[in-house]
């Protein structure tokens, strides 16, 4: 069979890292973060939390 092992969209490569931060010089306050092999449930968290802002109020007693 052609198929990729499971495992393998999870695994990192030596010397590579799971998450990487970049400071944006185009906006202040702001960076770019990259997650290397997540897969789309990461995504959904991202998205769920975007569209309920009201998740990270202060006054909702999230944070």
């Amino acid at each position: 069979m052609n198929a990729p092992a499971s495992f393998e969209p999870f695994l990192l490569a030596d010397g590579e890292k799971k998450i990487s931060f970049e400071k944006d010089t185009q906006v202040p306050n702001a960076a770019i973060f990259t997650l290397n092999r997540e897969d789309h449930t990461c995504l959904s968290c991202f998205l769920h939390f975007e569209c309920n802002q009201h998740l990270g109020d202060e006054e909702q007693g999230w944070l």
